[in-house]
């Protein structure tokens, strides 16, 4: 990839050989400080490993691994930008966030339209148990909490109420 590094860096801190071919031959001939030496310095006894940090070589934060060469008192790299991998992994990735968003949104509205369901069955149900599927009348339920409502209103002097009770004989057999 474009800004991609491979190379061999001495344990002294000098890059010994570098592709592509810096454009200035400083690189070759100061030593690195970067996160790559600041990592083979902190665990010397390392095989192999990753790193990441800025690079002393371009100034960049990069993302890379690295292995020791035994008998060369040297270590292999390679090394990508971290803006370039964050790129290809959004390029990569974005079908699947994507699908994801469009799922949950799928989803919550299958949640919503099942919550709106369930109320108005809900409010269905109550409405029915509190009359007669014969008569459509009131039952003894919402006859007393009509009663209620209205001995409440009565106390608060706003109105007054009368009460009817008619009891038919045998309507369960006319029923």
């Amino acid at each position: 990839y474009p800004g991609s590094h491979v190379g061999l860096i001495r344990n002294d801190g000098y890059i010994q050989l570098l592709w592509p071919s810096p454009e200035s031959e400083q690189v070759l001939n100061k030593p690195q400080t970067g996160a790559l030496m600041q990592t083979l310095i902190s665990y010397p006894g390392m095989i192999s490993g990753a790193y990441e940090g800025m690079s002393s070589i371009d100034n960049t934060v990069r993302l890379g691994a690295f292995s020791h060469l035994p008998n060369a008192n040297m270590s292999a790299f390679v090394s990508v930008p971290k803006r370039l991998i964050m790129i290809h992994w959004w390029e990569h990735n974005y079908p699947i966030l994507l699908s994801f968003l469009i799922y949950l949104g799928v989803i919550s509205a299958i949640a919503f339209k099942l919550a709106v369901m369930e109320r108005q069955h809900t409010h269905d149900l109550l409405a029915q148990s509190r009359k007669d599927p014969l008569t459509d009348l009131p039952n003894r339920i919402a006859i007393d909490e009509i009663i209620t409502r209205e001995v409440a209103r009565n106390r608060r002097g706003e109105e007054h109420s009368a009460i009817l009770y008619l009891d038919l004989d045998k309507f369960k057999d006319i029923n």
